[in-house]
């Protein structure tokens, strides 16, 4: 632990390497004063730049930058190309998405012709599961599928008498 004295004259600290200044108070003021003046003047001279741009006409007001005399955006009127998409309101969305739904149940619940020429017909989901069910699934071959039966020695002995494997 220090037990000498530190002296106070600044002469005899500063032969032996003590500094006893911790800030230069006088440089902080003067450069939190040149601060504060940049920040005024400039939002000086942003509030009438963002006047300008923002709504033409009211230059110096100051009131005007948080936005209470603005007026709304006008209309747009550009037109968009054929099948690029607009944006449409929550609205108008739910409903095109109810009727994609109907249109969707419709077509998987009616049977109606795709070509008749061809002989192409959209039968309802529940009508062709049951058809596949009833019928099967044609492969095209008609080759029987033959069972080989069990392979495996331990589960073609009866209960009770298999023997462990080795």
């Amino acid at each position: 632990m220090h037990t000498e004295h530190i002296p106070d004259d600044p002469e005899v600290l500063k032969e032996m390497g003590y500094d006893r200044r911790d800030l230069n108070v006088p440089l902080i003021r003067k450069a939190s004063i040149v601060i504060t003046v940049a920040c005024i003047v400039m939002f000086i001279i942003s509030v009438p730049v963002y006047n300008y741009y923002s709504s033409p006409g009211k230059f110096f007001s100051v009131g005007s930058h948080l936005g209470a005399n603005r007026e709304p955006a006008p209309e747009s009127r550009i037109r968009l190309a054929d099948g690029v998409p607009a944006l449409q309101d929550n609205v108008n969305t739910k409903m095109d998405i109810a009727d994609m739904r109907k249109n969707e149940t419709e077509h998987l619940t009616t049977p109606a012709w795709i070509d008749k020429e061809k002989g192409i017909v959209r039968v309802p989901i529940r009508t062709a599961m049951e058809k596949i069910a009833e019928r099967g699934v044609s492969t095209g071959n008609s080759v029987v599928a033959k069972p080989t039966g069990n392979t495996i020695q331990q589960n073609a002995e009866g209960p009770g008498n298999s023997k462990p494997l080795q």
